[in-house]
């Protein structure tokens, strides 16, 4: 760094100021003048040198292939330009062809780990393809997606990420748009807030954070009171009517990380000293979850997961793996309080960073042959039906030779 030399005053400067400070006999009111007009000055400048400083929002550069994978300058075809904004951290992907943004994401901070905001995603052509709104990595708010003409192809209400009203179009010869599929949840619309009283079936009162838990995997809904409708009436719904709630539900979407059917590596160590390379689990089906501690999406599905793992307990060809952002003794503290049962793994940022990641909970399911089949971003209701669902036609693959 160029250090600049101060300048330095000229002589009228320097005879006024010396004047001054010298208390030479001139007017004693001029002496005044000018000892407030140079503190003011110097004032001024104190105070604002600092702020200007502060305002000027540092700008961070990620560079991104193809598949929006981190990559070294010079091989990318992408930059991603992010700065401050309005207490979260505003990302605009540009791609270094032309120079205009074609991705717009907001975070929580410079980490780029906790998508919280408006996701604005546009086609080749500049067309707006996607608007969605997203709290700590979830859906939570409008969703709505536009073809390449501009025509609305789906809308999508989502809370917590599970849909309570979905409507997808379709457009005839003449331009006509028509229904093609329609959700609409009726469970999920008839949600308390943080304010009512939510009991159980024997009246026993519970505090919202119980509930909320107990809502996340979708097995739960409620029945509001008639006569008080502050007050709330918790169950479980049978197994026939979950089942076929999360038919009706659509697939996962799949994360930009991946691509289905490409090959994925894997070279690291769990916690326990438990060496995990590709070519000793080749044949075998991994069940891969990036994730880290203070991620609440990540907390909160961790019961659902076990629940996951039992089911293939007594399966050798199944393989469930965490890879996890945090240390080995913060992971030893906090699965004494929570237990996870996947395989974990600690300081996995390299890992994630191999392939791009940057939002959490990131979900993969590689085949036998090191191919990925299932990848998607965060935990929708239908996430464990269509992890289950792709799991069971892996193993059948296995089976029948496929």
């Amino acid at each position: 760094m160029v250090q600049k030399k101060a300048a330095k005053f000229k002589p009228g400067y320097q005879y006024v100021l010396t004047c001054y400070l010298c208390h030479v006999k001139t007017d004693r009111l001029m002496n005044k003048i000018v000892y407030v007009f140079l503190s003011l000055g110097w004032l001024f400048l104190m105070l604002t040198l600092p702020v200007r400083s502060l305002s000027q929002n540092k700008i961070y550069l990620y560079y991104l292939d193809e598949q929006m994978q981190i990559v070294p300058k010079e091989q990318a075809t992408i930059v991603g330009k992010g700065s401050p904004k309005d207490s979260v951290f505003l990302v605009q992907y540009y791609t270094l062809a032309t120079d205009r943004p074609f991705l717009i994401e907001m975070f929580k901070d410079s980490s780029l780990s906790v998508l919280h905001g408006v996701r604005v995603a546009y086609h080749n052509n500049r067309q707006k393809a996607e608007t969605a709104v997203y709290q700590n990595n979830m859906l939570h708010g409008l969703r709505l997606q536009w073809d390449t003409l501009g025509r609305t192809t789906d809308s999508a209400l989502y809370y917590d990420d599970m849909p309570t009203y979905l409507t997808r179009f379709g457009y005839d010869a003449g331009g006509r748009a028509y229904r093609v599929f329609e959700f609409d949840n009726t469970y999920a619309k008839k949600r308390p807030d943080e304010k009512a009283t939510v009991m159980t079936r024997d009246g026993s009162v519970i505090p919202a954070s119980v509930w909320k838990e107990l809502l996340y995997g979708g097995k739960y809904a409620f029945r509001q009171d008639k006569v008080s409708p502050d007050r709330y009436m918790i169950f479980r719904l049978s197994d026939k009517v979950f089942e076929k709630s999360i038919a009706d539900a659509p697939r996962p979407e799949e994360s930009k990380f991946f691509k289905t059917g490409q090959s994925f590596g894997i070279s690291e160590t769990d916690i326990n000293g438990n060496k995990l390379r590709s070519r000793d689990l080749k044949g075998k089906v991994l069940v891969i979850n990036y994730w880290f501690i203070d991620c609440p999406p990540c907390r909160r599905e961790i019961p659902e997961l076990n629940e996951l793992v039992k089911k293939y307990e007594d399966n050798g060809n199944v393989k469930f793996i965490g890879i996890a952002l945090d240390d080995r003794s913060s992971l030893k503290d906090f699965l004494k309080r929570s237990p996870f049962h996947y395989q974990i793994v600690a300081n996995g940022r390299p890992a994630a960073e191999k392939y791009g990641i940057h939002l959490y909970p990131t979900h993969v399911i590689v085949d036998g042959e090191g191919r990925v089949r299932f990848h998607t971003v965060s935990s929708p209701r239908q996430l464990f039906y269509w992890m289950e669902k792709t799991i069971n036609e892996l193993l059948e693959e296995q089976k029948t030779g496929l």
